[in-house]
């Protein structure tokens, strides 16, 4: 009810406006009693939303003016596409911690009048792994809950800008030092940088294999020695990177039952789904659990590192022999990388 408290004719005339924000609780929600899969078998009332509610209003023609701006790049792209494919305008929302970091960002619905979203008080996510050919996510990835503190809200709609405050409340039902939040914050994040870095080595095999397969397409139809040799290296070096790839990650094609630990991913995801689970500072046994799989990364590491500066630098030579220049050329990963800002 908030803002239709606040709500007034001049306020209408803006094409932008937020709403203040009411201040939020961090809270854990337990399991209903007596069910554990209550299906639709038991009535249970839409419940509010979970963190920060944002409320903003755009004047009616605005939203006209953003959808004309919005499909004219697209207009011009494919003249002849379907308007299946039209999608609708989004304002876009920062959230920024009081150092003016961005933690957080999300897309909101751009309707006429009134639109509301809701933050769920966590950081954006970690960049996850995949081997695989990567499909359309449906979901935002997202990170640990923020810190219990005060929070900049950012909402942009083309060259309109507002800006609001929200904060975010501790659960007032336990008592946990912030400092030992701080610790569970920054050992979640920790784990997440961690993660990030099989991401990067998982982008660059695969994109090592895609340019081998396109000197192996290259050269396909010759018949020398040089393309024999090159062929024969190729496929070697295929092989080579991918049975060291899948020491970090499982390959994406694996059935049956096998040690899901195996891989660095593995033991990282452990560690990162036990601490989340709680607020109070990480124990010594997620804090071992955690330097044991940043040894087992540092280990394979310099596996892929020494693939990379010998056999993958060995079959560049050889490719640039033969007038091609398709295999990129990286530097050495270790445990402070870090990926870069765009």
């Amino acid at each position: 009810m908030r803002p239709l408290r606040e709500i007034s004719a001049a306020l209408t005339k803006k094409p932008l406006h937020l709403f203040e924000i009411p201040r939020t609780y961090q809270h854990k929600i337990k399991q209903v009693d007596g069910y554990r899969f209550p299906a639709s078998g038991m009535f249970m009332g839409k419940s509010r939303p979970y963190g920060a509610l944002i409320t903003y209003y755009i004047e009616p023609s605005q939203v006209k003016q953003q959808s004309e701006k919005a499909d004219r790049p697209m207009r011009d792209r494919n003249r002849h596409a379907p308007d299946r494919n039209k999608k609708k305008p989004k304002v876009k929302i920062e959230i920024l911690d009081s150092s003016g970091k961005v933690v957080r960002k999300m897309d909101g619905p751009m309707e006429r009048g009134i639109n509301r979203v809701a933050w769920n008080l966590r950081t954006d996510g970690f960049k996850f792994p995949f081997l695989g050919e990567r499909q359309r996510r449906r979901f935002t990835p997202q990170g640990p809950e923020v810190l219990p503190g005060v929070y900049a809200v950012k909402i942009k709609m083309g060259e309109h800008e507002v800006s609001g405050q929200v904060q975010v409340l501790p659960d007032p039902r336990v008592d946990i030092p912030l400092a030992d939040r701080k610790e569970k914050f920054d050992t979640i994040r920790r784990v997440g940088q961690k993660i990030e870095i099989i991401t990067e080595v998982v982008n660059r095999v695969k994109t090592l294999r895609k340019r081998i397969d396109q000197v192996l397409e290259q050269v396909k139809d010759r018949d020398d020695d040089a393309a024999k040799d090159l062929k024969k290296a190729a496929r070697r070096l295929k092989k080579r990177l991918m049975k060291v790839v899948t020491q970090f990650v499982d390959p994406p094609d694996r059935e049956g039952i096998y040690p899901r630990d195996r891989t660095v991913i593995a033991k990282l995801g452990y560690v990162a789904r036990s601490l989340s689970t709680s607020y109070d500072k990480p124990t010594q046994a997620q804090l071992t659990y955690l330097r044991q799989a940043e040894a087992l990364l540092e280990k394979r590491l310099a596996d892929v590192n020494q693939v990379l500066t010998t056999d993958v630098a060995a079959f560049r030579e050889k490719v640039q022999a033969a007038n091609l220049e398709l295999v990129p050329e990286y530097q050495p990963l270790d445990l402070n990388w870090t990926p870069k800002k765009k």
